[in-house]
């Protein structure tokens, strides 16, 4: 008989060129890991030095795999913003 799974912990942690970048990305997405529209996955953001923690706590897969892709297009797109901002 087959398992189903109960619940995910993911663990990313994302090396930034340096203090500064990471410090930045956290204050974009921080308002971002507090919303949480059906409680089926949360999401919480950690800075230390140059290193951004992103912790994934999900009920099911699905879950899981929409709120990663979610935090990596914001992570992207901020790096994307925070790099232009700095080249203006």
């Amino acid at each position: 008989m087959g398992s189903t799974i109960k619940r995910l912990e993911i663990d990313l942690e994302f090396e930034m060129e340096n203090e500064k970048m990471s410090n930045l990305l956290y204050e974009t997405l921080i308002l971002e890991s507090g919303y949480n529209p059906n409680d089926r996955a949360k999401a919480s953001l950690e800075v230390h030095n140059n290193f951004l923690k992103l912790k994934i706590d999900a009920i099911d897969s699905i879950s899981a795999r929409a709120a990663i892709n979610s935090f990596l297009k914001w992570i992207n797109l901020s790096i994307q913003l925070i790099n232009q901002i700095e080249a203006e």
